[in-house]
């Protein structure tokens, strides 16, 4: 797996071997969030790649970077 945060917001974005490894991590943080607020983040998956942000984010500026993930090849 490789990791890049991409600034200090917490944007960090993890590109798997494998699509089932990116959806275990998806899961991961989706059900952390789950468990309480202040764990919560946005998660978006493309494929192999995820990203997550920080739950502070507002979700539309959120989207947008999603919207990044989705377009991807």
């Amino acid at each position: 797996m490789y990791l890049c945060t991409l600034n200090t917001e917490f944007r960090i974005a993890f590109v798997c071997k494998e699509e089932k490894e990116a959806t275990a991590l998806k899961t991961f943080y989706d059900k952390l969030g789950e468990s309480s607020a202040i764990f919560h983040s946005w998660t978006y998956q493309k494929g192999s790649v995820i990203l997550q942000l920080n739950g502070s984010l507002d979700q539309a500026k959120a989207d947008e970077y999603g919207k990044v993930i989705a377009a991807l090849p």
